[in-house]
């Protein structure tokens, strides 16, 4: 391929990763003064100021999180729904406990089915949870406005989904549970980013129609498959433990401030909120008109969040298989030497990419420690792109061959057979290579197809489906995503560096000197700054106990009577040895929402006091411990620029003892 043309191709897919990179971005919000029947992002950001004015973390049982629950209240009444509170003393799989306060909003004299929108309004104990998901609850109270109350429309707005997903819980043990046909969720687990559908219930594709009812879809059967197989949960795994249809829309930019302070009003997105909220209202408007439930699974990807390309799952292996059966054909007069030795080739091609990746990784994160994101990580990422880059160069530089053609349809090959595996395997990902397999094949087969032409349309194909996923990756995992992304990037060029004049090792090595160099300039900048600063949390324990356990054993049934004299905010039992905890204040943990074994070691409850009665054997020693949010008084966070997460800074003590 002469010079021009590969720097025509290049161009070509800068072109594409910057209209990518742009329609991540979302939609632009609208103004206070947008139709009434559409989201205004500006509309639901007054709301969520009024609903957290004090600005402050709400975690379940505060008085805090009860003002919060009563204004939701008023919000919605004011909207003309019916607003109902469930409150209820409910136990998670782990078990963990506490008394939560659903709130209900369904259109007056409506008994369902419901297509349901869900949010929660808890907070962690860091953060005052403005995109966690105060942003959803607003979003849910826009959405409810712009539908103007129809009767198979209602709204949940949980408690304890931060303490462990225990609103959710108490909702699907209510009567009103049985007047769902299906949930929409909403979370966060940043505070912007696109609006991605990143969970579904299964057997989805009965749902396909309603998410290409979406004017910006993010979405892909890629996010279902991993997270089906990952141990995170939101609300929704609870829903779809008790059988319910069930969408669940997240955002996971900006993850730096996630469970923080800085998870504030200052740092919502109007964009991500604006992105949310006409999902939320298209999927509504489309689910209300029916949907289909089925067994069966679809494979789906958006392309450049303009529409859905959808195919029931068990089509994938044939897909795949037909694929690699029309480039077999393709490639018959090709030498297969030269096959082989181009499918070998792009193998390579992936392992200097991360053997690359590795070590600029290593340079950018040499004196990170823990840290798992850097404050600034735009020149590592660019160094992870140019590593790509230069990984396939490199490898295609050992060629010793002039047939192009043949080294092509080598990386065709390996395409070809990763798609179907990944089609045998984990057929919800396989899109992502099936895409640039099937193009390849094509390209292959049509062999009067022009180097420049074939190498724009694999590349093109790769890089739609792939390039996406290297983009959002880092916010998703952080550091353990640069050697991928690296790899991924490598991947898309294979379609284009065989057609590259043999030889090339200079420029190879000229890149990837630019990726080490690149990796080498992020140690000019703080690993931590102030507005993304590390993460601290203060344990402070009191020189005394004010947390007693009173234990009784009736044979092989253990009572332990646990109290705060100081009324804190949690109490927690732990135990040295599995035990079988069979009831919390006379509440039975519920099932796990994964298959998975639950080994019982503890059990956490949001009281002051609570009667614990378990199984177990004689001498299992145990530790009780009473906790409050926060530092007592007189003790100050040090000035180092750091901030607490997740349950925040706490006053805690202990004692410990052991079961007669």
């Amino acid at each position: 391929m002469p010079h021009r043309h590969l720097v025509l191709v290049i161009g070509l897919l800068v072109l594409l990763l910057t209209l990518i990179a742009w329609r991540l971005r979302g939609p632009n919000p609208l103004p206070t003064d947008a139709p009434s029947d559409r989201f205004s992002a500006a509309r639901a950001v007054a709301i969520l100021g009024e609903l957290l004015r004090e600005g402050r973390p709400h975690p379940v049982g505060t008085p805090l999180n009860r003002t919060i629950r009563r204004r939701i209240e008023a919000r919605f009444r004011s909207l003309g729904y019916t607003a109902e509170v469930q409150r209820q003393f409910v136990c998670n799989a782990t078990p963990t406990c506490a008394t939560v306060e659903n709130v209900l909003a369904s259109p007056p004299a409506s008994a369902g089915p419901w297509v349901l929108l869900v949010s929660h309004y808890d907070s962690v104990g860091a953060g005052p949870g403005a995109s966690d998901d105060g942003a959803g609850t607003a979003a849910l109270m826009e959405v409810a406005r712009a539908l103007g109350r129809p009767s198979n429309v209602a709204f949940l707005v949980t408690d304890g989904e931060e303490a462990g997903l225990l609103g959710a819980e108490a909702f699907v043990t209510s009567p009103w549970k049985d007047r769902v046909a299906v949930v929409v969720n909403v979370e966060y687990r940043g505070t912007s980013g696109p609006s991605f559908l990143f969970e579904t219930s299964r057997g989805n594709a009965g749902l396909i129609p309603v998410m290409r009812a979406m004017a910006r879809p993010a979405a892909s059967s890629l996010f279902y498959t991993i997270y089906e197989m990952l141990p995170n949960d939101t609300d929704v795994s609870v829903f779809k433990k008790a059988g319910l249809a069930a969408l669940n829309f997240g955002a996971i930019g900006d993850v730096h401030w996630y469970h923080t302070p800085l998870d504030d009003l200052a740092h919502v997105d109007p964009r991500t909120m604006q992105h949310h909220g006409d999902n939320l209202l298209a999927v509504t408007q489309a689910l209300q008109r029916g949907f289909a439930r089925t067994d069966h699974n679809a494979t789906f990807f958006d392309v450049l969040n303009l529409y859905l390309i959808a195919w029931p799952e068990r089509w994938t292996l044939w897909i795949a298989i037909g694929s690699l059966l029309v480039l077999l054909v393709g490639m018959r007069g090709l030498s297969w030497r030269t096959v082989l030795a181009g499918a070998a080739l792009s193998m390579a091609a992936v392992l200097i990419a991360a053997i690359v990746g590795a070590g600029s990784s290593y340079v950018a994160h040499g004196r990170a420690g823990s840290a798992s994101r850097l404050a600034t990580p735009e020149p590592v990422l660019i160094a992870m792109w140019l590593a790509g880059i230069a990984a396939a160069i490199l490898a295609f530089s050992m060629a010793r061959t002039s047939d192009r053609r043949g080294l092509f349809a080598g990386a065709g090959l390996v395409w070809n057979f990763v798609a179907a595996a990944a089609a045998i395997r984990l057929p919800g990902t396989a899109f992502l290579f099936l895409v640039p397999a099937a193009a390849f094949a094509l390209c292959v087969a049509a062999r009067a197809v022009q180097p420049v032409v074939a190498a724009v349309i694999t590349s093109i194909a790769a890089a739609s489906v792939l390039f996406p996923l290297a983009l959002f990756l880092y916010s998703a995992l952080g550091k353990t995503s640069l050697i991928g992304i690296a790899v991924i990037v490598a991947l898309v060029f294979t379609t284009v560096i065989p057609w590259m004049e043999p030889r090339r090792f200079g420029l190879g090595a000229a890149v990837a000197a630019v990726a080490v160099a690149a990796s080498a300039i992020t140690l000019a900048f703080p690993v931590y700054n102030a507005e993304r600063p590390q993460r601290r949390s203060i344990d402070h324990e009191l020189p005394s106990p004010t947390v007693s356990a009173t234990v009784n054993r009736n044979g092989d049934l253990v009572t332990v009577r646990l109290a705060s004299r100081r009324a804190a905010d949690r109490l927690m039992l732990d135990f040295s040895d599995r035990v079988d905890v069979l009831r919390v204040n006379g509440v039975e943990p519920a099932a796990p929402n994964r298959p998975r074994a639950s080994a019982r070691r503890g059990v956490t409850v949001y009281s002051n006091e609570a009667l614990v009665e378990v199984r177990a054997q004689q001498g299992v020693e145990f530790t009780a411990t009473d906790l409050t949010y926060g530092l007592p008084d007189g003790r100050k966070r040090d000035d180092d620029g750091s901030v607490p997460s997740h349950r925040g800074d706490v006053t805690l003590s202990q004692m410990k003892g052991k079961l007669p």
